[in-house]
């Protein structure tokens, strides 16, 4: 039973060193808060926790923070960013 868990961390950290290599440390942090977004929205659609206002307030700021890195990472492959999103949604199914 915990071999998914096991592959989905493996892959998780492999990613991280794919994404590492062209993304920037400061860029690379803020992308790897959406973790907190993603492990949010597993809780909810697997588990059916129930969220008040002022926690998808906070969702939405650290979305709308995340997105004004969109212009910072322009230059970055199609393939890194795939990466990118591939490790968040891995951080959050990996509670």
């Amino acid at each position: 039973e915990l071999v998914l868990v096991a592959v989905v961390y493996t892959v998780m950290e492999n990613l991280q060193f794919y994404v590492l290599e062209e993304v920037q440390a400061p860029v690379f942090q803020t992308f790897g808060n959406l973790k907190v977004l993603a492990a949010a929205l597993f809780s909810r659609a697997i588990l059916g926790t129930r969220f008040k206002r002022h926690h998808y307030a906070a969702m939405a700021l650290l979305i709308s923070g995340s997105c004004l890195l969109r212009f910072s990472v322009m230059w970055v492959s199609s393939a890194r960013i795939a990466a990118t999103v591939g490790l968040i949604l891995c951080s959050g199914f990996n509670l």
